[in-house]
C-alpha cells in the first residue's frame, strides 16, 4: 500500500509560504510522500521539500449564477453566503491530485488545505487515518459537522481535510476536470449548496463506506490549526438585510478566542468564542459611514466602513431574512 499526501496551495505571501514550508516540513516527519498542487509558480526551497509539485495557473473567481449557495438559519432569520470564489478550483485540483497520484500507483491519501500549522501529536494522527482506510470498509474519511450550515440534510462534510481511498473516491465521487463541465453537469451548475455539501449529497449513495468523524478536526489532529488564512472571511461580515436594508447584520464564523465588535468605536460584543461558532450583530446605518471593527484576542480581523449607499455593493456577497 503506498500512502500520499496531496496539499493544494495558493500562498500568494511570504507570509503564507512559510506557514506552507513548516506544514510540508511537519509531514516530511512522518515519511509519506507528498504532492504539492499550487496555483502559484512555488519557490525553489520549498519544491525540493516535496516529491511532487504540480503548478496550474488557472486561478478565477466563479461569478455568482454558477456559484453555490451556503445556508446559515435558526430559528429567527436565514441567511445565504454567496460563496463565488474557488469551488471550481477546489475540484479540479482534487481531480489533478487524485489522478496524477493514482498514474504512479499511489492507493490512500490524504487531501489537505496548505494553511495549517499541525503539530507532532498532529502528524502522528495521520497513520491512524490511513489505517481505517486500509483495515476496514471505510474507503473515505471526513469531519462530520452538524448545525453549523443549514441545508436540507443539516450536515455539512469540510474540506479543508479529507482522505480516501484514491481507486473508491475517482469511481463513486465526482470531481470535474474543467471549467465547462462545472457549468454544464450536474449538480455544481445552479445549485444551492456549497462543495462541503455537495460531498454530503454525493456520498450519500456509499455511506456504509464513509467514515464520518465526529472529533472537531483541531482536536482530532492535537491542538492543531486549519484554515489559518482565512480566519474572516472579510467578504462576508457585513450581510445584506432583505427586510430592511438600513438595518444589516454583522456575521462571521468564531475562532477560537477572545472577541470584540465595535460599531463608531462602541463595543457592542465582548465575550470569547470557541472555533466555528457564529457571531452576528445588526446594527443601523444612515448615510454617514459607520465603523465596523472586530478584533480577535486584540488583533483587528475585519475594519469596513459602510452607509445606506455602499450596503448595495454587498448584496451579492450575502443576504439575511427573517424566516417567514
Amino acid at each position: 500500500m503506498k500512502n500520499i499526501v496531496i496539499i493544494s496551495s495558493y500562498a500568494n505571501t511570504e507570509e503564507k509560504l512559510d506557514i506552507l514550508k513548516n506544514y510540508i516540513l511537519q509531514i516530511k516527519k512522518s515519511k509519506y510522500d507528498i504532492l504539492l498542487i499550487s496555483r502559484l509558480p512555488v519557490p525553489p526551497n520549498i519544491i525540493e521539500l516535496v516529491n511532487y509539485c504540480i503548478y496550474d495557473k488557472e486561478n478565477f473567481l466563479l461569478p455568482i449564477e454558477k456559484s453555490p449557495v451556503t445556508w446559515f438559519a435558526d430559528d429567527e432569520e436565514y441567511i445565504n453566503l454567496y460563496s463565488y470564489r474557488h469551488g471550481y478550483i477546489l475540484t479540479k485540483n482534487i481531480s489533478i491530485g487524485l489522478n496524477f497520484a493514482k498514474s504512479l500507483g499511489y492507493t490512500n491519501f490524504i487531501f489537505s488545505d496548505y494553511d495549517t500549522v499541525i503539530t507532532d501529536e498532529g502528524v502522528h494522527m495521520f497513520k491512524s487515518i490511513y489505517d481505517i482506510l486500509q483495515n476496514t470498509n471505510k474507503k473515505i474519511f471526513v469531519f462530520k459537522l452538524n448545525n453549523q450550515l443549514y441545508n436540507k440534510y443539516n450536515i455539512i462534510y469540510r474540506t479543508i481535510f479529507f482522505a480516501g481511498n484514491i481507486d473508491f473516491y475517482l469511481n463513486n465521487i465526482r470531481v470535474v476536470k474543467s471549467y465547462d463541465e462545472w457549468c454544464t453537469v450536474a449538480p455544481y451548475a445552479h445549485s444551492t449548496e456549497t462543495i462541503e455539501t455537495l460531498f454530503v449529497t454525493m456520498a450519500r449513495p456509499i455511506l456504509s463506506n464513509v467514515h464520518e468523524e465526529l472529533t472537531p478536526i483541531e482536536s482530532y489532529f492535537k491542538n492543531s490549526k486549519f484554515d489559518v488564512c482565512h480566519i474572516f472571511d472579510t467578504g462576508y461580515s457585513i450581510v445584506y438585510n432583505l427586510e430592511n436594508k438600513n438595518k444589516p447584520l454583522f456575521f462571521t464564523l468564531t475562532k477560537k478566542g477572545y472577541h470584540e465588535l465595535n460599531i463608531n468605536n462602541k463595543l457592542v460584543i465582548s465575550r470569547y468564542y470557541n472555533d466555528n461558532e457564529i457571531l452576528k450583530y445588526k446594527f443601523n446605518i444612515n448615510e454617514s459611514d459607520i465603523t465596523v471593527e472586530l478584533k480577535c484576542n486584540d488583533k483587528i480581523v475585519v475594519s469596513k466602513k459602510v452607509n445606506i449607499y455602499s450596503i448595495e455593493d454587498y448584496k451579492n456577497l450575502a443576504v439575511r431574512d427573517k424566516i417567514k
